[in-house]
Protein backbone atom coordinates (compact mmCIF):
# COMPACT_ATOMS: atom_id res chain seq x y z
CA UNK A 1 0.00 0.00 0.00
CA UNK A 2 2.96 3.01 0.60
CA UNK A 3 4.72 1.75 -2.23
CA UNK A 4 1.55 2.31 -4.45
CA UNK A 5 1.00 5.72 -2.63
CA UNK A 6 4.28 6.76 -2.95
CA UNK A 7 4.28 6.00 -6.88
CA UNK A 8 0.94 7.87 -7.23
CA UNK A 9 2.08 10.89 -5.20
CA UNK A 10 5.54 10.78 -6.91
CA UNK A 11 3.95 11.78 -10.36
CA UNK A 12 2.13 14.91 -9.09
CA UNK A 13 5.64 15.79 -7.04
CA UNK A 14 7.86 15.22 -10.33
CA UNK A 15 5.36 18.11 -12.00
CA UNK A 16 6.56 20.81 -9.11
CA UNK A 17 10.16 20.25 -9.15
CA UNK A 18 12.16 17.94 -7.12
CA UNK A 19 13.06 20.20 -4.14
CA UNK A 20 10.27 20.23 -1.69
CA UNK A 21 9.06 19.71 1.73
CA UNK A 22 6.91 16.79 3.00
CA UNK A 23 5.12 15.47 5.83
CA UNK A 24 3.92 12.10 6.24
CA UNK A 25 1.56 11.78 9.31
CA UNK A 26 0.58 8.46 10.44
CA UNK A 27 3.19 6.90 8.56
CA UNK A 28 3.75 3.37 10.26
CA UNK A 29 7.48 3.05 9.93
CA UNK A 30 8.16 5.62 7.09
CA UNK A 31 6.51 3.67 4.43
CA UNK A 32 5.64 6.07 1.79
CA UNK A 33 8.79 8.49 3.15
CA UNK A 34 11.44 6.24 2.66
CA UNK A 35 10.23 6.29 -0.97
CA UNK A 36 9.63 9.74 -1.79
CA UNK A 37 13.30 10.33 -0.04
CA UNK A 38 14.90 7.69 -2.34
CA UNK A 39 13.04 9.30 -5.35
CA UNK A 40 13.64 13.04 -4.57
CA UNK A 41 17.15 12.67 -2.56
CA UNK A 42 17.12 16.75 -2.66
CA UNK A 43 13.62 16.99 -0.45
CA UNK A 44 13.18 17.74 3.11
CA UNK A 45 10.84 14.30 4.63
CA UNK A 46 9.62 14.18 7.17
CA UNK A 47 7.49 10.94 8.79
CA UNK A 48 5.45 11.09 11.92
CA UNK A 49 3.97 8.53 13.75
CA UNK A 50 3.14 7.94 17.63
CA UNK A 51 4.24 4.05 17.74
CA UNK A 52 7.62 3.87 19.29
CA UNK A 53 8.56 0.74 18.49
CA UNK A 54 7.38 1.62 14.57
CA UNK A 55 9.44 4.94 15.02
CA UNK A 56 12.46 2.63 16.03
CA UNK A 57 11.69 0.48 13.01
CA UNK A 58 12.02 3.68 10.88
CA UNK A 59 14.58 5.18 12.45
CA UNK A 60 16.53 1.32 11.42
CA UNK A 61 15.69 1.74 8.15
CA UNK A 62 16.51 5.05 7.31
CA UNK A 63 19.90 4.63 8.74
CA UNK A 64 20.65 1.14 6.74
CA UNK A 65 18.94 2.87 3.33
CA UNK A 66 21.54 5.56 4.23
CA UNK A 67 18.65 8.22 3.49
CA UNK A 68 19.91 11.46 4.84
CA UNK A 69 17.36 13.66 3.77
CA UNK A 70 14.33 11.36 5.82
CA UNK A 71 14.08 12.08 9.61
CA UNK A 72 11.64 10.09 11.67
CA UNK A 73 9.43 12.02 14.42
CA UNK A 74 7.80 10.70 17.61
CA UNK A 75 4.36 12.56 17.61
CA UNK A 76 0.48 12.30 17.23
CA UNK A 77 -0.83 13.99 14.20
CA UNK A 78 -3.36 16.16 15.35
CA UNK A 79 -0.67 17.87 18.31
CA UNK A 80 1.59 18.21 14.86
CA UNK A 81 -1.06 19.70 12.87
CA UNK A 82 -2.48 22.33 15.15
CA UNK A 83 1.27 23.75 16.05
CA UNK A 84 1.90 23.40 12.58
CA UNK A 85 -0.89 25.32 12.06
CA UNK A 86 -0.26 28.18 14.18
CA UNK A 87 3.13 28.61 13.27
CA UNK A 88 4.62 30.34 10.30
CA UNK A 89 5.58 26.50 8.81
CA UNK A 90 3.96 26.10 5.26
CA UNK A 91 4.76 22.86 3.53
CA UNK A 92 4.81 21.80 -0.12
CA UNK A 93 3.19 18.55 0.23
CA UNK A 94 1.57 16.43 3.07
CA UNK A 95 0.47 13.49 3.22
CA UNK A 96 -2.52 12.10 5.64
CA UNK A 97 -3.13 8.25 4.69
CA UNK A 98 -5.30 6.88 6.66
CA UNK A 99 -7.11 9.51 7.99
CA UNK A 100 -8.16 7.50 10.74
CA UNK A 101 -5.89 9.73 12.78
CA UNK A 102 -8.30 12.69 12.78
CA UNK A 103 -11.51 10.16 14.10
CA UNK A 104 -9.97 9.10 17.61
CA UNK A 105 -11.69 10.03 20.88
CA UNK A 106 -10.67 13.59 21.88
CA UNK A 107 -9.77 15.05 18.83
CA UNK A 108 -12.10 17.51 17.18
CA UNK A 109 -11.75 16.13 13.37
CA UNK A 110 -13.60 18.82 12.00
CA UNK A 111 -10.95 21.89 13.28
CA UNK A 112 -8.24 19.54 13.12
CA UNK A 113 -8.59 18.70 9.39
CA UNK A 114 -9.87 21.80 8.35
CA UNK A 115 -6.19 23.40 9.79
CA UNK A 116 -4.57 20.67 7.64
CA UNK A 117 -5.47 21.30 4.46
CA UNK A 118 -4.27 24.90 5.62
CA UNK A 119 -0.88 23.59 5.90
CA UNK A 120 0.67 22.80 2.43
CA UNK A 121 -0.03 24.00 -1.19
CA UNK A 122 -1.02 20.18 -1.36
CA UNK A 123 -2.01 17.63 0.45
CA UNK A 124 -2.85 14.00 -0.10
CA UNK A 125 -5.37 11.98 1.89
CA UNK A 126 -6.00 8.24 1.56
CA UNK A 127 -9.63 7.13 1.91
CA UNK A 128 -11.78 3.93 1.84
CA UNK A 129 -13.41 3.79 -1.53
CA UNK A 130 -17.35 3.99 -2.30
CA UNK A 131 -16.99 0.18 -2.87
CA UNK A 132 -15.80 -0.71 0.20
CA UNK A 133 -17.77 1.75 2.85
CA UNK A 134 -21.16 -0.05 0.37
CA UNK A 135 -20.03 -3.21 1.31
CA UNK A 136 -19.04 -3.03 4.92
CA UNK A 137 -22.02 -1.13 5.68
CA UNK A 138 -24.13 -3.87 4.07
CA UNK A 139 -22.03 -6.28 5.84
CA UNK A 140 -22.74 -4.83 9.07
CA UNK A 141 -26.01 -3.61 8.80
CA UNK A 142 -28.02 -5.60 6.29
CA UNK A 143 -31.36 -5.82 7.60
CA UNK A 144 -31.23 -1.85 7.55
CA UNK A 145 -30.80 -2.79 3.79
CA UNK A 146 -33.15 -0.10 1.55
CA UNK A 147 -34.39 -3.03 -0.06
CA UNK A 148 -35.84 -4.24 3.10
CA UNK A 149 -37.52 -1.15 3.95
CA UNK A 150 -41.46 -0.17 3.33
CA UNK A 151 -41.92 1.97 0.19
CA UNK A 152 -41.94 5.15 1.02
CA UNK A 153 -44.54 6.99 -1.21
CA UNK A 154 -42.50 10.67 -0.72
CA UNK A 155 -39.22 9.14 -1.94
CA UNK A 156 -38.28 8.02 -5.20
CA UNK A 157 -37.44 4.45 -5.27
CA UNK A 158 -33.79 3.40 -5.48
CA UNK A 159 -32.50 1.45 -8.70
CA UNK A 160 -32.86 -1.87 -8.13
CA UNK A 161 -30.25 -3.45 -6.24
CA UNK A 162 -28.72 -6.82 -7.15
CA UNK A 163 -29.77 -10.49 -6.41
CA UNK A 164 -29.39 -11.03 -2.60
CA UNK A 165 -26.51 -13.35 -3.51
CA UNK A 166 -24.43 -11.06 -4.83
CA UNK A 167 -25.15 -8.33 -2.29
CA UNK A 168 -22.07 -9.30 -0.20
CA UNK A 169 -20.00 -9.36 -3.12
CA UNK A 170 -17.08 -6.56 -3.34
CA UNK A 171 -18.27 -6.45 -7.56
CA UNK A 172 -21.49 -5.57 -6.45
CA UNK A 173 -20.53 -2.23 -4.44
CA UNK A 174 -21.47 0.69 -4.49
CA UNK A 175 -24.94 0.13 -3.74
CA UNK A 176 -27.17 3.00 -6.00
CA UNK A 177 -28.50 5.92 -3.36
CA UNK A 178 -26.00 5.45 -0.94
CA UNK A 179 -24.01 8.91 -1.03
CA UNK A 180 -20.69 7.14 -0.25
CA UNK A 181 -18.93 8.37 -3.44
CA UNK A 182 -19.29 12.07 -2.38
CA UNK A 183 -17.61 10.97 1.02
CA UNK A 184 -14.16 13.12 0.44
CA UNK A 185 -16.45 16.10 -0.55
CA UNK A 186 -18.51 16.08 2.54
CA UNK A 187 -15.60 15.51 4.80
CA UNK A 188 -14.18 19.07 3.06
CA UNK A 189 -17.41 20.63 4.16
CA UNK A 190 -17.12 19.76 7.48
CA UNK A 191 -13.95 21.25 7.95
CA UNK A 192 -14.37 24.42 10.43
CA UNK A 193 -11.26 26.55 10.39
CA UNK A 194 -12.14 28.97 7.85
CA UNK A 195 -9.69 29.23 5.04
CA UNK A 196 -10.58 33.01 4.90
CA UNK A 197 -10.42 34.64 1.61
CA UNK A 198 -13.08 35.40 -0.47
CA UNK A 199 -13.09 32.85 -3.48
CA UNK A 200 -15.58 30.34 -2.90
CA UNK A 201 -13.23 27.15 -4.53
CA UNK A 202 -10.35 27.42 -1.34
CA UNK A 203 -9.48 24.15 -1.66
CA UNK A 204 -10.22 21.50 -5.00
CA UNK A 205 -9.95 17.94 -4.47
CA UNK A 206 -8.90 15.26 -7.69
CA UNK A 207 -8.74 11.71 -7.13
CA UNK A 208 -5.64 10.56 -7.99
CA UNK A 209 -6.16 6.76 -7.75
CA UNK A 210 -7.78 3.82 -6.27
CA UNK A 211 -6.05 0.44 -4.87
CA UNK A 212 -7.49 -2.51 -3.07
CA UNK A 213 -10.76 -0.46 -1.26
CA UNK A 214 -8.99 2.98 -1.35
CA UNK A 215 -8.80 5.77 -2.90
CA UNK A 216 -6.03 8.35 -2.76
CA UNK A 217 -7.44 11.73 -3.04
CA UNK A 218 -5.16 15.12 -3.64
CA UNK A 219 -6.36 18.73 -2.32
CA UNK A 220 -4.90 21.49 -3.80
CA UNK A 221 -5.03 24.70 -2.15
CA UNK A 222 -6.00 27.32 -4.03
CA UNK A 223 -6.48 30.25 -1.56
CA UNK A 224 -5.76 30.72 2.38
CA UNK A 225 -5.06 33.63 5.45
CA UNK A 226 -4.81 32.73 8.73
CA UNK A 227 -2.89 34.10 11.72
CA UNK A 228 0.93 32.59 12.33
CA UNK A 229 3.02 33.06 15.67
CA UNK A 230 6.25 33.17 15.97
CA UNK A 231 7.40 29.58 15.75
CA UNK A 232 6.13 26.17 15.97
CA UNK A 233 5.02 25.04 19.53
CA UNK A 234 5.51 28.74 20.84
CA UNK A 235 3.27 28.64 23.41
CA UNK A 236 6.23 26.36 25.10
CA UNK A 237 8.73 29.54 24.85
CA UNK A 238 6.02 32.61 25.52
CA UNK A 239 7.57 34.07 22.29
CA UNK A 240 4.86 37.14 21.28
CA UNK A 241 5.22 37.88 17.88
CA UNK A 242 2.52 37.48 15.05
CA UNK A 243 2.36 36.97 11.29
CA UNK A 244 -0.38 37.23 8.81
CA UNK A 245 0.11 34.67 6.32
CA UNK A 246 -1.65 34.29 3.20
CA UNK A 247 -1.49 32.39 -0.08
CA UNK A 248 -2.73 32.49 -3.07
CA UNK A 249 -2.34 29.79 -6.24
CA UNK A 250 -1.87 31.06 -9.50
CA UNK A 251 -4.31 31.69 -12.11
CA UNK A 252 -3.95 28.09 -13.37
CA UNK A 253 -5.60 26.94 -9.97
CA UNK A 254 -4.82 23.56 -9.00
CA UNK A 255 -2.95 22.69 -12.86
CA UNK A 256 -0.30 25.08 -11.44
CA UNK A 257 2.12 22.81 -9.54
CA UNK A 258 5.36 24.59 -8.99
CA UNK A 259 5.29 27.15 -5.99
CA UNK A 260 6.39 30.26 -6.92
CA UNK A 261 7.96 33.41 -5.46
CA UNK A 262 5.10 35.26 -4.25
CA UNK A 263 2.30 32.73 -3.89
CA UNK A 264 2.75 32.69 -0.29
CA UNK A 265 3.57 36.37 2.26
CA UNK A 266 4.28 36.49 5.21
CA UNK A 267 3.77 40.05 7.26
CA UNK A 268 4.81 41.05 10.75
CA UNK A 269 2.18 42.71 12.50
CA UNK A 270 4.77 44.90 14.83
CA UNK A 271 6.27 46.72 11.78
CA UNK A 272 4.71 45.35 8.91
CA UNK A 273 7.49 43.90 7.46
CA UNK A 274 7.13 41.26 4.79
CA UNK A 275 9.33 38.21 4.93
CA UNK A 276 9.38 36.50 1.70
CA UNK A 277 9.50 32.56 1.19
CA UNK A 278 11.09 32.21 -2.19
CA UNK A 279 10.55 28.69 -2.38
CA UNK A 280 8.85 25.57 0.21
CA UNK A 281 11.82 23.54 0.56
CA UNK A 282 12.91 23.54 3.96
CA UNK A 283 11.19 23.11 7.75
CA UNK A 284 12.20 24.63 10.88
CA UNK A 285 14.80 22.54 12.83
CA UNK A 286 12.65 23.83 15.92
CA UNK A 287 9.56 22.16 13.94
CA UNK A 288 11.32 19.04 13.51
CA UNK A 289 12.64 18.52 17.11
CA UNK A 290 9.29 19.27 18.36
CA UNK A 291 7.99 16.53 15.95
CA UNK A 292 10.30 14.14 18.17
CA UNK A 293 13.26 13.65 16.20
CA UNK A 294 15.47 10.83 17.88
CA UNK A 295 18.50 10.86 18.92
CA UNK A 296 20.62 9.66 16.27
CA UNK A 297 19.07 12.34 13.90
CA UNK A 298 19.78 15.08 16.74
CA UNK A 299 23.39 14.00 16.65
CA UNK A 300 23.82 14.52 13.40
CA UNK A 301 22.17 17.44 12.74
CA UNK A 302 23.52 18.67 15.73
CA UNK A 303 27.30 17.98 14.20
CA UNK A 304 26.32 19.91 11.24
CA UNK A 305 25.32 22.82 13.14
CA UNK A 306 28.56 23.20 14.81
CA UNK A 307 30.36 23.56 11.55
CA UNK A 308 27.84 26.11 10.18
CA UNK A 309 28.94 29.49 9.85
CA UNK A 310 28.30 31.85 13.02
CA UNK A 311 25.47 34.22 11.67
CA UNK A 312 23.37 36.89 14.22
CA UNK A 313 20.06 34.81 15.18
CA UNK A 314 21.41 31.26 15.31
CA UNK A 315 17.73 30.17 17.28
CA UNK A 316 16.29 27.10 16.22
CA UNK A 317 13.39 28.90 14.61
CA UNK A 318 15.68 30.36 11.96
CA UNK A 319 17.95 27.19 10.99
CA UNK A 320 15.90 24.54 8.80
CA UNK A 321 16.33 21.15 7.38
CA UNK A 322 16.57 21.32 3.32
CA UNK A 323 17.43 18.11 2.32
CA UNK A 324 20.08 16.50 4.26
CA UNK A 325 21.76 19.28 5.18
CA UNK A 326 20.79 22.26 7.40
CA UNK A 327 20.92 26.22 6.33
CA UNK A 328 19.76 29.47 7.83
CA UNK A 329 16.68 31.36 6.57
CA UNK A 330 16.33 35.31 8.62
CA UNK A 331 15.61 37.55 6.23
CA UNK A 332 17.16 40.28 8.34
CA UNK A 333 20.13 38.84 9.09
CA UNK A 334 21.63 36.14 6.48
CA UNK A 335 23.88 38.54 4.83
CA UNK A 336 26.47 39.00 7.42
CA UNK A 337 28.67 36.43 9.18
CA UNK A 338 30.78 36.40 12.78
CA UNK A 339 33.16 33.94 12.78
CA UNK A 340 36.40 36.43 12.59
CA UNK A 341 34.63 37.85 15.57
CA UNK A 342 33.80 34.90 18.12
CA UNK A 343 37.30 34.30 18.78
CA UNK A 344 37.69 38.30 20.09
CA UNK A 345 34.06 37.70 22.57
CA UNK A 346 36.19 37.05 25.68
CA UNK A 347 38.56 39.78 25.44
CA UNK A 348 35.59 42.08 24.31
CA UNK A 349 33.43 41.28 27.31
CA UNK A 350 36.41 41.85 29.41
CA UNK A 351 37.18 45.23 28.53
CA UNK A 352 33.66 46.54 28.31
CA UNK A 353 33.25 45.30 32.36
CA UNK A 354 36.94 47.06 33.53
CA UNK A 355 35.70 50.04 31.78
CA UNK A 356 32.44 49.63 33.47
CA UNK A 357 34.09 49.61 36.86
CA UNK A 358 36.45 52.94 36.34
CA UNK A 359 33.14 54.72 34.98
CA UNK A 360 31.63 53.94 38.74
CA UNK A 361 34.69 55.12 40.42
CA UNK A 362 34.86 58.32 38.72
CA UNK A 363 30.77 58.45 40.32
CA UNK A 364 29.32 58.48 36.50
CA UNK A 365 27.85 54.93 36.55
CA UNK A 366 23.94 54.85 37.43
CA UNK A 367 21.50 52.56 36.21
CA UNK A 368 21.77 50.93 32.49
CA UNK A 369 19.45 52.26 29.93
CA UNK A 370 16.26 51.26 29.26
CA UNK A 371 14.01 50.46 25.72
CA UNK A 372 17.25 48.87 24.25
CA UNK A 373 19.36 45.89 24.06
CA UNK A 374 16.08 44.03 24.24
CA UNK A 375 17.91 40.61 25.37
CA UNK A 376 19.70 42.09 28.00
CA UNK A 377 23.02 41.03 26.93
CA UNK A 378 25.26 42.22 30.02
CA UNK A 379 27.75 45.33 29.18
CA UNK A 380 25.98 46.62 26.24
CA UNK A 381 24.05 49.68 27.93
CA UNK A 382 25.15 49.93 31.70
CA UNK A 383 25.49 53.61 33.49
CA UNK A 384 23.63 55.57 30.82
CA UNK A 385 19.88 55.58 32.22
CA UNK A 386 17.89 58.59 30.71
CA UNK A 387 14.44 59.67 29.96
CA UNK A 388 15.25 58.61 26.51
CA UNK A 389 14.16 55.24 26.28
CA UNK A 390 14.22 54.55 22.45
CA UNK A 391 13.03 52.14 21.00
CA UNK A 392 16.29 50.99 19.86
CA UNK A 393 15.45 48.16 16.83
CA UNK A 394 18.62 48.46 15.06
CA UNK A 395 20.82 45.73 16.20
CA UNK A 396 24.32 47.95 15.16
CA UNK A 397 22.82 50.37 17.40
CA UNK A 398 20.42 49.35 21.23
CA UNK A 399 21.62 51.38 23.34
CA UNK A 400 18.99 54.71 24.15
CA UNK A 401 21.10 57.35 24.85
CA UNK A 402 21.05 60.75 26.85
CA UNK A 403 21.30 62.94 24.20
CA UNK A 404 18.21 61.03 21.77
CA UNK A 405 19.37 59.43 19.81
CA UNK A 406 20.29 55.24 19.53
CA UNK A 407 23.90 54.09 20.18
CA UNK A 408 25.91 51.45 19.72
CA UNK A 409 27.25 50.94 23.30
CA UNK A 410 27.33 52.67 26.46
CA UNK A 411 31.06 53.86 25.93
CA UNK A 412 29.47 55.41 22.30
CA UNK A 413 26.79 57.03 24.68
CA UNK A 414 29.45 58.35 27.29
CA UNK A 415 31.46 60.18 24.32
CA UNK A 416 28.53 61.70 22.99
CA UNK A 417 26.96 63.21 25.55
CA UNK A 418 30.91 64.91 25.91
CA UNK A 419 30.76 65.48 22.46
CA UNK A 420 27.62 67.64 23.69
CA UNK A 421 28.81 69.23 26.36
CA UNK A 422 32.15 70.59 24.24
CA UNK A 423 29.97 71.97 21.55
CA UNK A 424 27.42 73.74 23.92
CA UNK A 425 30.43 74.90 25.83
CA UNK A 426 28.96 74.37 29.30
CA UNK A 427 30.77 74.25 32.40
CA UNK A 428 32.04 70.77 33.59
CA UNK A 429 29.98 71.66 37.06
CA UNK A 430 27.03 71.82 35.34
CA UNK A 431 27.49 68.87 33.47
CA UNK A 432 28.18 66.94 36.39
CA UNK A 433 25.16 67.76 37.74
CA UNK A 434 23.31 67.27 35.03
CA UNK A 435 24.80 63.71 34.88
CA UNK A 436 23.52 62.67 38.46
CA UNK A 437 20.44 60.65 38.82
CA UNK A 438 17.10 62.31 38.81
CA UNK A 439 18.16 65.32 37.13
CA UNK A 440 17.21 67.21 33.92
CA UNK A 441 20.03 68.93 31.74
CA UNK A 442 17.63 71.28 29.89
CA UNK A 443 17.77 72.97 33.79
CA UNK A 444 21.32 73.83 32.85
CA UNK A 445 20.34 74.70 29.18
CA UNK A 446 22.22 71.96 27.55
CA UNK A 447 20.50 70.84 23.89
CA UNK A 448 20.42 67.04 24.76
CA UNK A 449 17.39 65.21 26.21
CA UNK A 450 19.16 64.10 29.28
CA UNK A 451 21.32 61.15 30.60
CA UNK A 452 21.53 59.66 34.36
CA UNK A 453 24.44 58.05 35.14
Amino acid sequence: RAEWVASVVGKTMAEGGTEFSFVEYGGKAGGAAMRIGAQFPNATVISTDDDSELFKRFVRRTLEENLNNVVPGLSDMPSVVRNMYESPEFLRYQLAAPVDSLLRRGVDFQQTFGMLLSCAMTTFLRFPSPSLLSLAFTTLFPADDAADAPPNPHIPAPPPYPAETSLFLASSHPLPGRGFEGLPNAMLKKALVPLKTDVKNEVELVVEGAWRGHLLVRADLLNMTRVAHHHFDYAKDGHPRVYDMKFKRGDKGAREQRYRKGMLTLVRREDGSPIPYAELHGVSLIAVLRMGMGEVHKKRFYEQFVRMPVFEDMAPWNVVLEGSALGYIDHDTQDNTYDHLVPRAYQTMIALMNYIRTVQDFGRCGKGAKGGNPMGIPFISHCVRSSFEGPCRDPEKTVPCGDGQCRSSFVDCLRALLDAEAKHGTAAVSLKDALTEGSDPLRFKLKITDSVF
